[in-house]
């Protein structure tokens, strides 16, 4: 089995894109994931790559799923848990 070689710059990508939607819903505690999707696939993201990052989120113990919206559960300064 050949593994595949990423160059530095796919890597700093992907591991933007992880951050981008990271930062979006701790930020805003919850977000619809359809809403979220549409904004990262207007800078090319495409939809196994977007459910990739949501499911290492989810595996993170980032994120939760929940009634088709991402839920910040990562407890690190979460706006939600001010409310």
């Amino acid at each position: 089995m050949t593994a595949t070689k990423f160059s530095p710059e796919e890597i700093r990508a992907a591991l933007g894109v992880i951050r981008a939607v990271a930062d979006a819903v701790r930020e805003a505690g919850r977000v619809p994931s359809g809403v979220l999707y549409a904004a990262v696939n207007a800078h090319g993201v495409g939809l196994p790559a977007y459910q990739r990052v949501v499911q290492s989120l989810t595996d993170a113990g980032l994120v939760r799923v929940e009634s088709h919206e991402l839920v910040w559960t990562g407890g690190i300064d979460s706006p939600a848990d001010e409310n």
